[in-house]
């Protein structure tokens, strides 16, 4: 035999002893790798909008160019006109939801889970939609599903990252 790999019993315990350290490890750098997929796709969705997602409301236009006009009276315009003066990308007002998105890594016991969320309150009405009312108000928020289907849609690339890991642990 040319160039033989041998190893004793003592070594091969050793590896084995060490395997599920390093299987642990490998299952967190996945699920890191995976939230940072869904984080990313997520932003990228408000950022472009989806097909599916329903137009802002003319009052919504009319106050988002309302206040880019600083203020002075816009009264009724096309959405070419309102473009060129405001914002008409629905999930993107201010940007605070944009930029508030993050994932986070947690280890509970021998478990490790991955979270992504928004670190603003509206942020779930603005994924699910939401209809209130009460005395002198009230909310249509129609759904603009942003998170979930950054996740559906990158199931292959999330399995693609957790098999990178784990090659990268077994043999």
């Amino acid at each position: 035999m040319s160039n033989p790999l041998t190893f004793g019993f003592q070594t091969a315990l050793q590896k084995l002893a060490a395997f599920p350290d390093r299987l642990s490890r490998a299952v967190e750098l996945g699920l890191g790798d995976s939230a940072l997929i869904v984080e990313k796709a997520t932003k990228e969705n408000i950022v472009k909008g989806r097909p599916e997602w329903p137009p802002l409301a003319p009052s919504t236009i009319k106050n988002r160019v309302a206040r880019v006009g600083r203020g002075r009276r816009v009264g009724k315009m096309n959405r070419t006109a309102a473009a060129r003066l405001g914002n008409l990308t629905p999930l993107i007002d201010t940007g605070d939801m944009l930029r508030s998105i993050h994932h986070e890594l947690d280890k509970k016991g021998g478990d490790s889970e991955a979270a992504i969320g928004w670190g603003v309150i509206y942020g779930r009405a603005q994924e699910k939609g939401m209809k209130k009312s009460g005395p002198g108000y009230r909310i249509n928020l129609p759904a603009r599903p942003h998170m979930e289907p950054a996740l559906k849609e990158n199931l292959d690339r999330i399995r693609s990252a957790f098999l990178r890991r784990l090659r990268q642990v077994l043999p």
